[in-house]
């Protein structure tokens, strides 16, 4: 099955003798909680087959066609079943993509809309779970597009709708604002949101990320000792915390990094272990590369179109830095003019928001100062100095200009004076 090319987004038809109809019709049967886990259940099942003999791609379009089907009926438990084919389809975009920003942006309209016709008030327990999930997935798609701030937004909502019923649901919900906290650079609000969750989250998986991101926290906030004694126990804690070992050993040999000025411990897990040899662990070694003074390990990083055919790579999607380190190699091609490399950057340094991590954002401006500095160019090298020294203040409760340990040399030269100092 191929890709439908006259697909288009479904939209819900007002028509208005259609919706009388409706609304009077919900008022004898609404939907029930067996009716939404039974529902969840059989689509989750037909999805996962689904999954098993078709691609993604296909997979989603199956999902939208079933949506225009769906959508032309005014029984109560097809729009149910519109409902649920809502969220596998965002569930789907959230995880594999296809989605435009437009089309998820009207089938989360549309999920409200159906929601607010089923006759389920956000104010009754059983309702208020169904409408707090719906809030958290807008949040999950939101966190996708890069609109940080209306994903923390949209997670309180959904935290609203839910409340603390459930210890572990609780746990969940502080875990997720930790993340969108910390990637706001809201320093304090993010650690007290992972300490939360560290302590009290039972399922394997959510304690799996809640101390990762934790470690993360502490790092960058330069609670050295702390985040040392945390990876220490972590790491002692055989078979518990296997999922994310190797990023735990990662945040081990970064802070090494830091405090001894050498970038050793990291080339050494990129050079002696294939774990390592990835998308996003080499990127975010080469970024602080940039980022930093030394170019010693420069050898050890292939130029990106030969990483995207080696054979020794370990499988796993292209991230944002990725995408960075292909700038920045144009950036170094003195074949290309200088005023079209100056745009090149300018262009770039405007998705620099889009990074899911605060800390890959600061990474970019840091190393876009290092460049620009380079080539004399000291107003844009002070402009993306601000930035960077901007977030650094933030996320360390404006303690730090550089929280990341890697421009002191740049804050002491006479054209960075005056820098939020």
């Amino acid at each position: 099955m191929g890709w439908p090319k006259e697909l288009k987004y479904p939209r819900l038809r007002r028509n208005p003798s259609n919706m009388v109809a409706f609304n009077t019709f919900i008022t004898v049967k609404q939907w029930t909680h067996q009716d939404i886990q039974k529902g969840k259940n059989n689509l989750a099942t037909a999805v996962k087959d689904l999954t098993d003999t078709h691609s993604h791609k296909e997979v989603l379009a199956i999902l939208l066609t079933r949506l225009r089907n769906l959508e032309q009926s005014i029984l109560p438990r097809d729009r149910l079943e519109l409902y649920l084919t809502i969220v596998a389809t965002l569930k789907q975009d959230l995880a594999f993509g296809g989605l435009t920003p437009t089309q998820t942006r009207s089938l989360i309209n549309l999920g409200f809309h159906v929601l607010n016709l089923s006759g389920m008030k956000p104010s009754t327990s059983e309702s208020s779970e169904i409408y707090g999930d719906f809030q958290l997935l807008v949040s999950e798609s939101k966190l996708k597009e890069g609109d940080f701030f209306q994903s923390y937004w949209d997670q309180s909502i959904s935290h609203h709708y839910t409340g603390q019923s459930k210890d572990e649901a609780e746990a969940s919900n502080r875990l997720s604002q930790g993340i969108r906290a910390m990637r706001l650079g809201l320093g304090n609000p993010a650690l007290e949101h992972f300490r939360y969750a560290n302590q009290k989250c039972q399922d394997e998986k959510n304690l799996n990320l809640a101390r990762l991101h934790l470690i993360q926290c502490l790092r960058i906030q330069r609670h050295t000792s702390e985040a040392s004694t945390l990876i220490a126990e972590t790491l002692t804690c055989h078979g518990r915390f296997k999922s994310i070992e190797n990023d735990i050993i990662w945040q081990k040999a970064l802070i090494t990094s830091v405090v001894d000025h050498d970038f050793w411990p990291i080339a050494k897990l990129i050079k002696n272990n294939y774990e390592y040899y990835s998308l996003s662990y080499l990127s975010e070694f080469k970024f602080l590369l940039l980022a930093g003074k030394s170019r010693r390990y420069n050898d050890l990083l292939p130029k990106t179109a030969s990483l995207k055919r080696s054979k020794k790579l370990k499988s796993g999607s292209p991230n944002f830095l990725f995408q960075a380190m292909s700038c920045f190699e144009s950036l170094a091609d003195e074949d290309i003019p200088f005023d079209i490399r100056l745009k090149t950057l300018g262009n770039f340094l405007k998705k620099a928001p889009l990074a899911r991590q605060i800390e890959h954002e600061m990474l970019i401006w840091l190393a876009a100062t290092r460049w620009l500095s380079h080539y004399n160019q000291m107003e844009m090298a002070k402009l993306s100095l601000s930035r960077y020294v901007g977030l650094s203040m933030s996320i360390s409760n404006y303690k730090m200009r550089d929280s990341l340990n890697l421009c002191k040399d740049l804050l002491t030269c006479s054209w960075a004076k005056g820098i939020l100092s």
